[in-house]
């Protein structure tokens, strides 16, 4: 093996500090502080996070939550008032997903995906 250079590969994104974490949280929180839960959609809410989660996971991972919000959560829950969803409508949304022929793996996905938030 002389003369021969050995590639390795790197992870995506480094893990961010507690801290940096934190900082976004915060960001977010007062980006928003003007929009009261009663009156801001599932929907709104779930793209303001999918902007905000761009440059803190992989881009892999953005796009798997991107197509979730878009395919599943925003055509069924996303009108919705944040102030008013409540752990039945998601219930549901498992329900119909699986009614609908979607696999388990892919309505735990979504499970995931809100579990993010």
């Amino acid at each position: 093996m002389e003369g021969r250079t050995r590639e390795v590969a790197l992870p995506l994104r480094q893990h961010q500090d507690r801290s940096t974490q934190e900082a976004q949280a915060s960001s977010f929180k007062d980006r928003d502080e003007g929009i009261s839960p009663n009156k801001m959609a599932v929907g709104t809410f779930l793209e303001s996070w999918l902007e905000d989660m761009l440059d803190v996971i992989s881009k892999r991972t953005w796009v798997e939550h991107e197509s979730i919000v878009w395919l599943h959560l925003n055509l069924t829950i996303g009108t919705r008032k944040l102030s008013l969803l409540a752990p039945d409508d998601i219930r549901g949304l498992y329900r119909s997903k699986v009614r609908f022929g979607l696999k388990p793996s892919r309505v735990r996905r979504i499970h995931l995906t809100l579990r993010r938030h």
